[in-house]
């Protein structure tokens, strides 16, 4: 997965602040009343998931990854009791708040009551050791990340979203657990990936800025490899939201899973994935019709100025073809008849002015 071009990481920086203003508003609950926290992050394009799960366990002495389903092991990558070594083991009992991550192969990581000095090693080993394809600028990093408490909640029988909190039962099976967490952690990397997306097409936007600032002037100033190589960005980023990734797809892992579904959906919804999916494809699409008027132009000042060169050279042939053979003939004739004159009247008058000093000297 190639990282966008360089058109790109020189605005990102400049729109962290526009592109995160148009993700949903920050969570505004209180976290000390709610301290345990699933967080979201998204670090490069590909993460090679299988040598990081065990480069974690080697860091990790108490952490393991055999909590996963046999079934769908070869789709989760899980490490659970992913605690600092020394630290106290949380009760197996509490299997909810035990802290575990969930990795995915498209760059991302999402924490589940996670240490923030943990977690942080853990990127930082994905990031130094050579695990991660298309690492992305830190700042970038560290901004479009996404987090929502969880709680217990004996309300329902079945995990749920309501009032900004994800609501898990108090009777759940270890196994229910990981699979909802896994549920709601999909949605939520997907939701950090496309926040880093969102950057990275207002990068391009704003790019295209000073061209419409021309166009409002009357004089635009573009060429031709510029405007293909903003084409090629924005063919880039269509193929690589609306084709090649999930965002607006159900994972095959959910299919026969309807409750699932179901919160890999309502999570998708509360994070406002769709709509936010949709404002990129607009704002592509815009800047689509941008160049297709700015190649428009330039193919038309290129048009004109051929034109120009046209008809130059057909007034060119048309005098050759005025000037006939007998016409130069009379020219030259003419030319030679002045020449002649010129110098019989040269000699006559150099005579006379010799003979005139004769006379003087007699």
């Amino acid at each position: 997965m190639k990282f966008p071009s360089n058109i790109v990481r020189q605005n990102e920086l400049q729109v962290k602040k526009s592109a995160k203003s148009n993700k949903r508003s920050s969570n505004l609950t209180d976290l000390k009343k709610y301290p345990h926290i699933c967080s979201g992050w998204t670090t490069c394009d590909e993460l090679l998931v299988h040598q990081l799960v065990d480069e974690i366990l080697k860091e990790f002495p108490n952490s393991r990854n055999d909590c996963v389903p046999l079934d769908v092991e070869d789709e989760i990558f899980c490490v659970d009791n992913l605690v600092a070594s020394g630290t106290q083991k949380i009760s197996i009992s509490d299997d909810l708040l035990r802290p575990r991550l969930f990795l995915f192969d498209f760059g991302c990581l999402v924490f589940w009551n996670v240490d923030h000095s943990v977690a942080r090693i853990v990127r930082r080993i994905a990031d130094e050791r050579g695990l991660q394809k298309g690492s992305y600028d830190p700042s970038i990093v560290l901004q479009e990340n996404d987090s929502i408490p969880f709680v217990k909640d004996s309300s329902r029988s079945i995990p749920h979203i309501r009032k900004e909190l994800i609501r898990f039962p108090n009777e759940l099976s270890l196994r229910d657990i990981i699979l909802y967490q896994f549920a709601y952690s999909n949605s939520m990397a997907l939701s950090v990936k496309l926040a880093y997306w969102e950057i990275a097409v207002e990068g391009l936007v704003r790019s295209m800025s000073p061209y419409i600032n021309q166009m409002r002037s009357g004089h635009v100033m573009v060429q031709d490899e510029e405007i293909m190589k903003m084409y090629g960005e924005l063919f880039h980023f269509d193929h690589r939201i609306n084709l090649s990734s999930d965002f607006l797809d159900i994972p095959e892992i959910y299919w026969n899973q309807s409750l699932l579904e179901e919160a890999f959906l309502s999570m998708r919804l509360y994070l406002g994935v769709k709509e936010r999916v949709r404002i990129i494809g607009v704002k592509i699409t815009q800047s689509f019709n941008l160049l297709e008027m700015l190649r428009s132009h330039l193919n038309e000042t290129s048009s004109h100025r051929l034109e120009q060169w046209i008809i130059m050279l057909i007034s060119l042939e048309i005098l050759i073809c005025l000037v006939t053979p007998e016409l130069i003939l009379q020219i030259l004739q003419d030319v030679r008849k002045k020449l002649f004159d010129s110098s019989t009247a040269y000699v006559e008058t150099t005579k006379y002015r010799k003979d005139s000093s004769l006379n003087i000297i007699d």
